[in-house]
């Protein structure tokens, strides 16, 4: 990853450009190279593994049995990202109680007559309650993922065993290596 101190100068360029301008563009050139950095760790973190990772799926291919370290190694590359977001994330209560208040105030506001200002009162509102409804349900759809995984592995029958293969097939496929 040494190679990459390019990304992560224009990384620091794009962040002082936000800090010292604060507008939209920044915040766009800003995103664009986050993609970037987190489309070039992916596939950085699957060239360390793909090996690995084809061994595991020789094996479930064959219905060999996985030993704990494979599935160990599965975990990781199905749910790692989910597991390690839900880690960290803490502001679910935040989010949720933000919601309810926005919800409370679109009633507050709600109106069968409404004049101009109060359209865009809602229409405001209405914007800030699904960036915290999308965080919510980001959140629970990691948190989700995990909880079947998890389940789903404690006993790997033919059906598990199907996904679990088609899950690494297109792992591997999508390599760039």
């Amino acid at each position: 990853m040494s190679e990459d101190n390019i990304l992560l100068n224009k990384i620091s360029e794009d962040f002082r450009g936000v800090t010292e301008s604060g507008d939209g563009e920044a915040y766009l050139r800003l995103a664009g190279t986050l993609e970037k950095m987190e489309s070039e760790l992916c596939g950085y973190a699957l060239k360390l593994v793909l090996d690995e990772m084809k061994a595991v799926l020789k094996k479930l291919k064959n219905f060999e049995t996985l030993s704990d370290e494979d599935l160990t190694k599965l975990k990781l590359w199905i749910i790692g990202d989910a597991e390690y977001y839900i880690k960290k994330e803490h502001n679910i209560e935040e989010w949720n109680a933000n919601l309810k208040r926005l919800i409370g105030e679109i009633k507050e506001s709600w109106t069968d007559h409404p004049d101009a200002e109060r359209l865009l009162k809602l229409k405001s509102l209405a914007r800030e309650a699904l960036g915290a409804v999308a965080d919510v349900s980001f959140y629970i759809k990691q948190k989700e993922s995990v909880e079947k995984f998890n389940a789903a592995i404690k006993e790997i029958g033919e059906s598990e065993r199907v996904v679990l293969v088609s899950l690494l097939e297109q792992k591997i496929s999508a390599s760039r290596f």
